[in-house]
């Protein structure tokens, strides 16, 4: 249906920003350089395909936050870019992060962003884009020590039972998707 040429152009677009450097453009714009001061401008958007009910969490910066009382961000720009051209109009809701997922699986929303991630769960209830940023996230860890207490051991073996858990069985996600609900 619908949904599906949407997700279908949406890809498309991502594969074009891609090789014409567009994505580039954006997380130089929105990850490294100083934040930006205009705001994407989805109100103007004309919409004769029909308007696309868009949701985020706008206190997810920088993919989407609120400014001077408008609604901007990476997703943001990118999802307006992405209405521009293929003749959406964008309706923005925000909701948490939680009524971002359900509102998703529900059908409430034709597209969520605000940094959401793929995971094998989600994949069994809904639909996603192809990757257009990968983030990278660490933790620090402090440096083996060689202590004659038997300190450095007792950390040693912190590390690797830390290993074991939080990253061969992915229980770092269960973290970050809780510090952002």
């Amino acid at each position: 249906g619908s949904d599906l040429k949407m997700q279908d152009n949406f890809n498309i677009f991502l594969a074009d920003s891609k090789e014409n450097g567009l994505l580039d453009q954006l997380e130089e714009k929105w990850f490294v350089m100083d934040e930006p001061t205009e705001i994407p401008d989805y109100d103007s958007l004309t919409g004769e395909e029909g308007t696309l009910l868009f949701a985020i969490e706008s206190v997810q910066k920088p993919f989407s936050y609120m400014k001077n009382g408008s609604y901007t961000g990476f997703d943001v720009e990118l999802m307006t870019l992405f209405a521009r051209e293929y003749g959406y109009r964008l309706k923005i809701e925000d909701v948490s992060f939680g009524g971002i997922l359900s509102g998703i699986e529900q059908g409430r929303y034709d597209i969520a962003g605000s940094g959401v991630t793929i995971t094998e769960e989600r994949k069994e209830s809904m639909d996603f884009s192809d990757c257009y940023h990968v983030e990278d996230l660490v933790l620090v860890v402090k440096g083996s020590t060689s202590s004659a207490d038997g300190v450095g051991n007792i950390f040693s073996s912190f590390k690797e039972s830390f290993e074991k858990t939080f990253i061969r069985e992915n229980r770092w996600k269960l973290i970050v998707e809780g510090t952002v609900i």
